[in-house]
């Protein structure tokens, strides 16, 4: 690694940017006085992929180590429980303490990504009440400074009250009101409070803690495997066993995510430092990146970060409207065809791919969306009068009250109902229907009559992508939300493509999902 570069040399192509580069200069000065070391040729700079990132001023050669944080200027549950130790033995009036303990004991989810952000939270407050002034200068000023890069960081904020039926919206808004309730619980526990933490910053927090925090791998305790005691010859077997904390890594946070990334971090195994070391090499000008995320599922990073990677990847729709597009096609006004789709397992989801070169296909793996389509389902509203405890005893414990109120709990909130192969809660023409069996029961396991089924589906897909992106358009009109303005239009882009597929795209993305032995 490059010798740790000056305050000024690090931001000194930087002076042109505006106040929100002006605060990160000043947190990288407190960061680099408490230690954390920066390549001589790496700045923070504006991004093409949006926001700043860790740009490189000359060529670097792969295998270089440009940051180097050390552990005590990394947060997480260990470094911040010292951190707010250090903070209550030097105050006398207790009140840091009880901003601390009470902060933790918010919410009903004590992930470790929660927990942390209950810190940053009572740390916030705190700060706000001029109690960080209890750490020395220098650790004062970093919290302080990093706590303001926090609160400024670019989140994705989704009006509560948009009523759009995209199920990744919908979850954004409820992850807010549940916020919302955390923030409220913490009102009441601690209502003096309530001047150094609105909701507004309170929420920016939640979202910039959640989007920064990365999983840093740790050693643990060595283990030792024992020689069985009567061998005194058999040696011990010695390693290292690792695990992973949810960690703020100040600076190294400023890198970007690239699915082509160019370097990896990990934890130097001598020093505890977070290091950033680059696989690959990096010319002049690039942007040092790393992956946020191994995974390729576009849903669960817009999710987790509030943007769609442009990337190569796999994206979860959640058909909306089903009952209403279904009933289109079968002309049954009023069915409930949500339900009878989680009682049969028939999941409402399209999953997209996009592939190189911006080649768009479908996973048709789990495609039984067309059997929907069978006439004469009908959902029986009265199914809980057939629940027999002794047939869920596989699944299910408890008096039946309570089964059912599980299974009605499945209706409402999941993708399906988990009960006997022999469904309760769907009829067809009349008679019980059993989920292995139904293309045999209502289709005769004809070979044609699941052809004119899947053919059905497409318009019933094209209706549901036409409403769906006619909502989107609705949704965002007049709004200056660009990161939903983003998203929406990189669903735009997929489901266009999606509704350009005839019969003979599905027939060949569908291979072996529909196997029919006709006699």
């Amino acid at each position: 690694m490059a010798p740790s570069q000056k305050f000024s040399d690090f931001c000194s192509q930087t002076t042109s940017l505006l106040s929100r580069m002006d605060q990160i200069r000043r947190f990288a000065r407190v960061a680099i006085a408490n230690g954390i070391d920066v390549h001589s040729h790496v700045i923070v700079e504006t991004s093409r992929l949006g926001g700043y990132g860790l740009v490189a001023q000359s060529a670097i050669q792969e295998d270089t180590v440009v940051l180097r944080i050390p552990q005590k200027c990394t947060l997480d549950l260990s470094t911040l429980l010292e951190l707010a130790n250090a903070m209550k033995n030097t105050d006398t009036t207790g009140k840091v303490a009880k901003v601390i303990n009470t902060t933790l004991t918010i919410g009903s989810s004590f992930t470790e990504t929660a927990v942390v952000r209950n810190y940053i939270w009572s740390m916030r407050i705190l700060q706000q009440m001029r109690k960080p002034g209890l750490l020395e200068a220098d650790r004062k000023a970093f919290i302080d400074q990093y706590l303001d890069i926090l609160a400024t960081t670019n989140i994705l904020d989704v009006d509560e009250h948009n009523d759009s039926s995209d199920s990744l919206v919908q979850s954004h808004i409820r992850e807010k009101r549940k916020v919302a309730a955390e923030y409220q619980e913490l009102l009441e526990n601690l209502p003096e409070v309530q001047p150094f933490l609105s909701f507004e910053e309170a929420f920016q927090l939640h979202k910039a803690v959640k989007s920064r925090v990365l999983e840093i791998p740790h050693a643990i305790e060595k283990f030792v495997k024992q020689a069985e005691e009567d061998d005194e010859d058999e040696e011990e077997e010695e390693g290292e066993d690792f695990t992973t904390n949810v960690t703020l890594v100040p600076i190294l946070d400023f890198a970007n995510h690239a699915e082509e990334r160019n370097a990896v971090f990990d934890v130097d195994r001598e020093t505890n430092d977070v290091i950033l070391r680059l696989d690959k090499d990096v010319a002049v000008g690039d942007e040092i990146c790393i992956s946020y995320l191994p995974t390729k599922a576009f849903d669960m990073f817009f999710r987790t970060y509030g943007f769609v990677p442009d990337s190569t990847g796999f994206f979860k729709w959640k058909i909306p409207h089903l009952s209403e597009v279904v009933s289109e096609y079968t002309e049954v006004k009023g069915e409930n065809y949500e339900y009878i789709a989680k009682w049969l397992h028939i999941y409402p989801y399209l999953t997209v791919i996009r592939g190189k070169d911006g080649k768009i296909w479908l996973d048709l793996s789990d495609f039984k969306l067309p059997l929907l389509l069978i006439r004469g389902l009908h959902y029986n509203a009265d199914w809980a009068l057939k629940v027999d405890s002794d047939e869920l005893s596989h699944m299910y414990q408890g008096t039946i009250e309570e089964i059912v109120e599980e299974m009605r709990k499945q209706e409402d909130h999941s993708d399906v109902v988990y009960g006997p192969e022999t469904v309760y809660g769907v009829t067809w023409n009349g008679q019980e229907v059993s989920i292995s069996s139904l293309i045999e029961q209502a289709l005769e396991a004809s070979e044609d009559a699941v052809n004119d089924l899947i053919k059905a589906a497409i318009p019933v897909i094209r209706s549901a992508i036409a409403k769906g992106l006619q909502e989107d358009e609705a949704t965002i009109h007049g709004s200056d939300n660009t990161a939903l303005a983003d998203y929406y239009a990189f669903k735009r882009a997929l489901l266009e493509r999606v509704s350009e597929f005839e019969f003979d795209d599905y027939m060949q993305m569908i291979e072996g999902v529909y196997d029919i032995e006709e006699e």
